[in-house]
């Protein structure tokens, strides 16, 4: 009976093991220009300013 439950517990301790980690995962950078906001502690200029602007 020891020696059955000994390999369970190993059978079940292998398929338990994580697989190896993926390659990370990354993204590819973009510029968008230069900020059109001199100071974004303001938020409400900020919102305002956003509101003004048209969607492109």
């Amino acid at each position: 009976m020891k020696t059955l439950v000994d390999q369970a517990l190993r059978e079940g301790l292998r398929q338990l093991q994580t697989p190896a980690p993926k390659e990370p995962f990354q993204t590819d950078s973009v510029s968008v220009g230069r900020c059109l906001i001199a100071n974004l502690d303001n938020i409400a200029e900020a919102l305002e300013r956003a509101d003004d602007e048209p969607l492109q």
